[in-house]
């Protein structure tokens, strides 16, 4: 693997746990119990259109370093999973994270005034492109080929980036 890539995998990774550590709060059952301490334990609930078993290590790095929060993994297709934020919501039942491969459902939510404000000192190191408004968070990078025809496109029809 590029070094450089392997170095952005492991950043990426840290920066995932880190705003897992963040955005604890209280909510359902989970099906990652932690043990039992004293006082009732805390409660993490995710909704992911990642599937649940590329996750497991992340979520099992994250309990070692907090036993106490159970966490919840909710995994759903991208669409269902914006209408079951939408639906919990109306309920008063939210998630604490949400994690999803359609940015511009994410982006929604956001601009629709969803999604609280995070401020952290780890978020200083993440490129700008990796944040929104300090309310979304880009931690994968994916990459992309373009393939055109030379003989139909030229000069400055040819594209330039993906939203091109």
């Amino acid at each position: 693997m590029n070094p450089s890539l392997s170095q952005l995998l492991k950043s990426l990774n840290k920066a995932l746990n880190l705003l897992l550590l963040s955005f604890i709060s209280s909510v359902k059952a989970a099906e990652y119990p932690a043990p039992q301490p004293a006082s009732p334990p805390q409660q993490l609930q995710i909704l992911s259109s990642t599937d649940e078993g590329v996750m497991k290590s992340l979520i099992a790095d994250f309990q070692q370093q907090q036993p106490s929060i159970a966490v919840e993994y909710i995994d759903l297709n991208s669409v269902p999973l914006f209408e079951r934020f939408l639906t919990d919501y109306e309920n008063n039942a939210t998630s604490d994270l949400i994690i999803s491969s359609a940015m511009d459902l994410q982006i929604k939510l956001v601009n629709d005034g969803y999604a609280a404000t995070h401020s952290t000192e780890f978020l200083q190191w993440l490129p700008e492109w990796a944040q929104w408004r300090g309310q979304a968070f880009g931690f994968t990078a994916e990459p992309a080929v373009m393939v055109y025809n030379k003989k139909l496109l030229t000069g400055d029809n040819v594209p330039q980036n993906r939203f091109e």
